[in-house]
């Protein structure tokens, strides 16, 4: 959840660079210190469409409150929840929609498994904060063993027109080393779910 600035070559700047794994969702007081950071940062303009996306999984959700040195969810009976009474999977949705929800236009996301402890109801939900991370102008990477996110994330990229921009690769691991076992860009990238269907369900 480590947001830096790093210097390129060139003398430019890389303006930020976001990491999600679901497992930061057992740090205890992460949340706290992730929202305090990312809500002096940005005052999380995208909150609203956070909370809109994420209560498709989470229904009664209705944002973020910091209480002393506690970070509670907003519940729509207005009875504030301890974020870490959440189930693994919905803690790990509220994780992506708090960095969505500060999403830096030209930032760069490095987002592993965000599928994993999610329910399968929650799936297009997480695909569909990734899309928008990339439709608002993120540079976005995903690593997942998950055909049923592949398409999930597919379909949103097609509905936020980031289709085109999308590539599908394979990677292995071939004597130590990872080598690229194939790869599909744009609307080829659908026809990736065919062939990557057969390896990760071999």
């Amino acid at each position: 959840g480590r947001t830096a600035v790093i210097k390129c070559r060139g003398g430019g700047e890389v303006p930020g660079i976001a990491i999600f794994h679901p497992g930061f969702a057992y740090h205890y007081k992460l949340f706290e210190s992730l929202y305090h950071e990312l809500f002096r940062k940005t005052k999380l303009p995208f909150l609203n469409e956070a909370i809109e996306i994420l209560q498709d999984f989470i229904p009664w959700f209705n944002g973020f409150e910091l209480v002393g040195s506690t970070l509670y969810v907003r519940t729509q009976r207005r009875t504030p929840m301890p974020v870490y009474a959440l189930s693994d999977g919905q803690r790990a949705a509220a994780f992506l929609g708090m960095l969505y929800a500060a999403v830096g236009r030209d930032s760069l996301f490095l987002i592993d498994t965000p599928e994993a402890f999610v329910h399968p109801d929650g799936l297009p939900v997480m695909a569909e904060l990734v899309a928008r991370l990339s439709a608002e102008g993120g540079q976005v990477l995903v690593a997942t063993q998950s055909l049923e996110f592949i398409e999930e994330l597919l379909s949103a990229a097609y509905e936020h027109g980031v289709l085109d921009d999308t590539a599908v690769l394979r990677l292995r691991l071939k004597e130590g080393a990872i080598a690229l076992a194939g790869s599909w860009s744009g609307e080829a990238s659908m026809k990736s779910i065919v062939e990557l269907g057969a390896d990760l369900r071999g």
